[in-house]
């Protein structure tokens, strides 16, 4: 009987732990509501082709992050290629 009682207790115990860790894990930021906007801008060379680029990126979210979350972003990106000596470029918006 001590042992089952024992037992029960240790898996009583481990279920709680369990549980708290899970409910910490479900928070996502540590404020209870926000609206963060961040920019960001790209640029390089790789085998002859220049690439640029820039965007922006706005999360709104609300209960720490676990009732909502809305994302919307915007980039753009050029990229130019010389072949045999021609160059093109090739625009491209991402919304």
């Amino acid at each position: 009987m001590m042992k089952q009682l024992t037992t029960l207790s240790l898996i009583f115990f481990a279920l709680i732990a369990t549980n708290s860790y899970a409910q910490n894990q479900l928070k996502r930021y540590d404020l209870e509501s926000g609206e963060i906007i961040y920019e960001t801008t790209t640029s390089g060379k790789m085998m002859g082709s220049t690439i640029s680029g820039n965007g922006t990126e706005k999360i709104v979210f609300q209960g720490v992050g676990e009732r909502l979350e809305l994302r919307d972003t915007e980039s753009s990106e050029t990229t130019s290629v010389k072949f045999f000596g021609k160059e093109k470029n090739r625009n491209r918006k991402y919304a």
